[in-house]
Formats: C-alpha cells, sequence, structure tokens
C-alpha cells in the first residue's frame, strides 16, 4: 500500500480514479418486509431486523449478498450477507448495487453515521429517499472496491476464525468440568454417597449457601470507580457496553469486589456474574454477596454447569426485570471436592482459559487496527492499486 495521488476538483481535493455520486448511485435501498412471528416457518433462510439476524424461514425476500441497514431501532447499522435473507420492516435492503462491490459498499457504510439521520419522527426511523441524496466519493472502479474490501475482510475472518476457536476451547472446559463434577468419571472407582443431586463421592463435602454468602451492603456515590450491569453474558462494564449512566452523580450504587457473587435484574434467565476486576459499582438493586470459605472459581463454575437448579431462585412479581428470592438461594446446596482435586482440575482448565485470553487480545489488535483502516481506505488516503487479490 502507497500514498494515494488526489486531483482537484470543484469540491476540493480528491482521490484520481475517485468520483463524487449520491449514495443512492452507489446501492439502492428498499423497506423491509413484515413477517409476524406466528406466521415464520422453520427454513434456512435468515430473518434479518435492525439488530441482526434474529431467527430463520422457509422463504426469502432478497437475494445475497445483500446489504442491511437499521431503519428503526437500531437506525442506521449495517450487516453484510452471503445467502438469501428475508428483511424486516424495521430494515433498509439492498436491491441496486450499480456494479459496486458489495463488501465494499458495507465497509463504506460502517463509516457513515446514518444513525444521525433521523426522520425526525416521533420513533426514531431512517427514511431511505433522505440518505439516497447524500454526497459520498467513492472509487469508479470495482477493482479498487474489491481490494479495500478485500483487505478489511482479511481483518474480519480472522477474528471470526478466532472467536470460533474460542468457543470450541470453552465447549471445551464445559465437556471436562462436566466429566469431572456432574458425571465424576476420574473418580469412579471412590466410594460414593446419596445427596440431594444424587450419588456423589463420598470425601466430597456439602454445604448450604448460607454457611458461605454474606450479604454486601456498602455503597458510595465516588465517580471515578468504574461500573458494571449485570448481563445474561455475565458483568459487563457499561462504559463499554451501555449508553445510560448507571446513577445520577448524587446517587449511590453498590460497591462491588473481586470474587463477589452478583445476582442482576432477571427475568426467565438469570443474570449474574462473579466479579473479576478489584472494585467496581453496581445498581443499588442488585444483590451482592461475599463468598467466604469456598473456592469461587469452583463456585462459578458450579452455577454455570447446573443453572436449571438456581433459576427458582428469581423472585415472581409483576415487574419485566426481577431481583431473586435470597430465601431460596441460602437453602440451595453444592458440594465440594476436596482442594487438591479443585487445584488439578484448574491446571487443566487453566491451559484453556490462556489460550482463550490469547486470542481474545489478538481479536481486539485485529479490531483496532481495522479501525484505523478503514477510515484510511474508505477515504482514499492509502492506495491500494498495487495489492494483488
Amino acid at each position: 500500500m502507497t500514498e494515494k495521488k488526489f486531483k482537484e476538483t470543484e469540491i476540493g481535493l480528491i482521490p484520481e480514479d475517485w468520483h463524487l455520486i449520491p449514495l443512492g448511485k452507489l446501492i439502492t435501498f428498499k423497506r423491509g418486509h413484515d413477517l409476524p412471528i406466528k406466521e415464520r416457518k422453520k427454513g434456512k433462510y435468515p430473518i434479518i431486523a435492525s439488530n441482526g439476524i434474529v431467527g430463520y424461514h422457509n422463504e426469502f425476500k432478497a437475494k445475497g449478498p445483500g446489504v442491511i441497514i437499521g431503519r428503526s431501532g437500531n437506525l442506521g447499522k449495517p450487516f453484510y450477507i452471503e445467502d438469501d435473507y428475508w428483511p424486516l420492516n424495521t430494515t433498509l435492503y439492498s436491491i441496486n448495487f450499480h456494479d459496486s462491490d458489495p463488501k465494499f459498499v458495507y465497509y463504506f457504510l460502517k463509516t457513515i453515521p446514518l444513525n444521525e439521520f433521523n426522520s425526525g419522527s416521533a420513533v426514531p426511523s431512517l427514511n431511505r429517499n433522505h440518505i439516497h441524496t447524500l454526497e459520498i466519493i467513492v472509487p469508479k472502479k470495482p477493482t479498487e472496491q474489491q481490494k479495500i474490501a478485500s483487505i478489511l475482510s482479511a481483518l474480519d475472518n480472522k477474528i471470526k476464525l478466532n472467536s470460533q476457536i474460542n468457543k470450541n476451547l470453552e465447549e471445551q472446559i464445559h465437556l471436562i468440568f462436566k466429566n469431572w463434577f456432574v458425571d465424576f468419571q476420574p473418580f469412579k472407582n471412590c466410594k460414593f454417597k446419596n445427596s440431594s443431586f444424587g450419588e456423589i463421592p463420598k470425601e466430597w463435602k456439602i454445604y448450604d449457601f448460607k454457611d458461605f454468602l454474606k450479604i454486601r451492603v456498602e455503597k458510595s456515590n465516588k465517580q471515578n470507580i468504574p461500573k458494571f450491569s449485570i448481563t445474561n453474558n455475565g458483568i459487563q462494564n457499561r462504559d463499554e457496553k451501555f449508553k445510560k449512566n448507571l446513577s445520577s452523580p448524587s446517587s449511590k450504587f453498590k460497591l462491588v469486589y473481586k470474587n463477589d457473587l452478583i445476582f442482576g435484574m432477571s427475568r426467565e434467565i438469570l443474570n449474574w456474574g462473579l466479579m473479576n476486576d478489584e472494585i467496581g459499582g453496581v445498581s443499588s438493586a442488585y444483590n451482592v454477596f461475599i463468598i467466604e470459605k469456598l473456592n469461587p472459581r469452583y463456585l462459578e463454575s458450579f452455577i454455570k454447569h447446573r443453572i436449571v437448579y438456581f433459576k427458582d431462585i428469581i423472585k415472581p412479581a409483576s415487574r419485566e426485570g426481577q431481583g431473586i428470592d435470597k430465601n431460596i438461594l441460602f437453602d440451595k446446596q453444592i458440594y465440594v471436592p476436596p482442594n487438591n482435586i479443585i487445584e488439578d482440575y484448574y491446571r487443566i482448565e487453566d491451559k484453556f482459559v490462556n489460550l482463550i485470553n490469547n486470542n481474545n487480545k489478538e481479536i481486539d489488535n485485529l479490531a483496532s487496527l481495522r479501525d484505523i483502516l478503514i477510515h484510511k481506505l474508505i477515504s482514499g488516503e492509502v492506495d491500494v492499486s498495487n495489492v494483488e487479490i
């Protein structure tokens, strides 16, 4: 890649062999189609809403490859799909690429703040007629578009591969834990005893949750403490995942510390997590517990692998997001192997965790590189004429 040459035009300098056109001459959009949930039939064609794939159907409305953007809800976010699909009416989808490269168009749209083109109605929405007239500068030649797309796709493909590898590693961790602590395969020659979970190795101890959990009630309003939310994917840093503030500057939030067990607001799925950072703040509505006299990591693994056992701690109420019934939680039990067995197991799991962490670091580095390159490539700042594809 070399520095791009520019030419003088009526709007200023633009890259050579690029031109100024309306967005509608790069891609023409059409509003998506209704498909009520009750009318959806099992099939292979993705159903795409403004937040991505939400299901599958036995019919399609659009041929792939396609580029879809959120029309309402998740306004303006672009998605790319290779296969035939059904775009819902919360989206705008491509019906004509005008000889442009579809993957380039997808990356190009990622650089435009389409969410700022709200039509001004009571419900935020994107009007295709408004964005079709937007003046843009793009390469004239599809080959140059393809080269730009190939560079960015290579990075995204590696990110996707690493994510798939991590998913496989996580599945292996799940299977190994199940083999050791649910099926008890390494301990088949040991003596067993009856428990509320069925037969378990005789030397293993059983504890009630009230024996090792202590309620944490400490609060603060110091704004320099990082804030977290609990979702069905565990603990999420609010600065990275959410735009809304946890509380007003004058309001107090609950303090949480490393290895605290936290339960968020739940409905059908239990939202919970183990705190990995040294300190943080969560909603005062959350339930926070100090773990005493028990390996926090083993407790986390136990809950993950027996999550159905804990579903009944979600407190029934009329609100959508509910807390937990602490009395039911305290009556729950856990079986605990001797420390040497826990240590032996986590020596094995740590090897997988290290691989996952290394892959995640590479994913972050690749994503950062892609985000830097996408603007340099899409703007023409970097010349790709010598790139081979």
